[in-house]
């Protein structure tokens, strides 16, 4: 899992007028009476609720520590946009003691 969050990761630094544009409209969308709020709410729990499971198989196989609930490491995931470049470099801090949970 962490391999596929980097290079999506990395596939995101390389369109950053995209990750932008997502920014934008999801900061937008934040108002409960705009046209794609009830989108972009569903869309943050799918994919929270998708990381959370692959991050708990992880866990379970020994790939990732079991120090931190899934959820909250599927929190982490999907806030990279907002912090990409620094979390390209510090990707392993959530892999850090796979194996010893």
């Amino acid at each position: 899992m962490a391999y596929a969050v980097l290079q999506y990761v990395r596939r995101n630094l390389e369109r950053p007028e995209m990750l932008r544009l997502l920014a934008l409209m999801a900061a937008e969308s934040s108002a409960p009476d705009h046209p794609a709020h009830e989108w972009f709410r569903d869309r943050y729990e799918r994919t929270i609720g998708l990381l959370a499971t692959a991050v708990r198989r992880d866990q379970d196989e020994g790939r990732v520590s079991n120090a931190r609930d899934p959820k909250g490491i599927a929190e982490s995931l999907v806030a990279l946009p907002a912090c990409a470049e620094r979390v390209v470099s510090g990707l392993s801090a959530v892999v850090v003691g796979a194996g010893h949970g």
